[in-house]
């Protein structure tokens, strides 16, 4: 499931490095693949929370299928840090997503 919803994501993420890139220089040269790119930002945007979301169920299945104390005191520690790290760049994200 992750790899049909990452090997998208990686293609458009390239893409927008070569539009980011190449405008440094010269805008008019990426411009037609920046507007098309701009109509795939809300497939983008699913994709990403379909990935981080993968992780997180991933992380939760790995926890539960753990044995061991020190794997699942390592997992949970590893779960709740990447809960710490996504929440300032999720939260913004879906505000401003749900004033759309």
């Amino acid at each position: 499931m992750e790899w049909l919803c990452a090997l998208p994501f990686a293609i458009l993420a390239g893409f927008g490095v070569i539009v980011n890139v190449g405008g440094l220089s010269d805008y008019r040269s990426v411009a037609g693949l920046h507007h098309a790119l701009a109509r795939l930002n809300p497939v983008e945007q699913v994709l990403s929370f379909v990935l981080i979301g993968s992780f997180f169920a991933s992380m939760a299945i790995k926890l539960g299928l753990s044995q061991s104390p020190d794997a699942r005191r390592r997992l949970r520690f590893l779960y709740w840090g990447a809960i710490a790290a996504f929440t300032p760049a999720i939260v913004p994200t879906l505000y401003a997503r749900l004033q759309e």
